[in-house]
């Protein structure tokens, strides 16, 4: 059984867990906990101190076990703030994405890109930063918004739905 928190995992118990050789692994995905980067509790004197923030500890492991394990490709996705922004993760994440190429030779480059869900027919402003990185530097192309200029609401979704009296 692997630890809950990305900080206290080992390479090791991921390749025991997960099976396979470093290299092998398709996709690496995380999402770091966002408030150190996000708007929505900037009154609080202890939100959006990025990478300053412990929350914001997870950050730098996802992208150690990366250069451990060299998957094909890496996704980061947090709030547009953790990309952009005076408190933003951006930094840090470049500097040791430049670290793993350089002692691993691997080409990661993330290509960040911010997208709202309720333009992909989720019914919820969500604006979401996204980051993709192949291992062999190759470009990610985003996908279309499916309902650009024509965002799904609630209403949308719910409107005609049944009541359940259960």
């Amino acid at each position: 059984l692997l630890p809950a928190d990305v900080v206290s995992f080992s390479t090791h118990d991921i390749q025991r867990h997960l099976g396979g050789e470093i290299g092998e692994i398709a996709l690496l995905a995380g999402a770091p906990p966002c408030q150190p980067f996000s708007k929505a509790a900037q009154w609080h004197p202890t939100s959006r101190r990025g990478m300053s923030d412990p929350r914001a500890d997870p950050v730098i492991p996802v992208l150690t076990i990366a250069g451990e394990l060299l998957p094909r490709v890496l996704l980061l996705e947090n709030v547009p703030g953790f990309i952009s922004g005076p408190t933003s993760a951006r930094d840090a994440i470049d500097e040791k994405i430049t670290r793993i190429n350089h002692e691993r030779g691997s080409r990661y480059v993330f290509q960040w890109v911010v997208l709202d869900a309720s333009e992909f027919g989720i019914p919820q402003r969500r604006r979401r930063a996204i980051g993709i990185a192949h291992i062999d530097g190759l470009a990610f192309n985003p996908p279309a918004p499916s309902n650009a200029g024509n965002p799904v609401t609630a209403w949308d979704a719910l409107h005609d739905t049944e009541a359940d009296d259960s």
